[in-house]
């Protein structure tokens, strides 16, 4: 299973449409995929995306149950790294 915390930006096929632009945010026990292409299941706080996806769990099942392939981590600066964590 993936490793996922929330503000990790991601890329990922969702239902058939390729997303290049999202985050990872973590609501009440569920994942969620932010983002602003395909409209799902609604977090309270999308990091400034328009529409969220969730994932449930985030595991290799779940992402198959909702419509997720090729899931992928996009690498961070230092900086944005220290901002995820809450340092700056």
């Amino acid at each position: 299973m993936y490793n996922y915390k929330s503000g990790q930006k991601v890329t990922c096929i969702m239902d058939n449409a390729l997303i290049t632009n999202a985050k990872i945010q973590i609501q009440d026990g569920n994942i969620f995929i932010c983002q602003n292409i395909q409209n799902g299941n609604r977090c309270s706080n999308r990091l400034g995306y328009r529409y969220s996806w969730c994932i449930d769990n985030g595991s290799k099942s779940a992402l198959r149950r909702n419509d997720i392939e090729k899931l992928a981590f996009v690498a961070i600066s230092q900086t944005e790294l220290l901002r995820i964590k809450g340092l700056i």
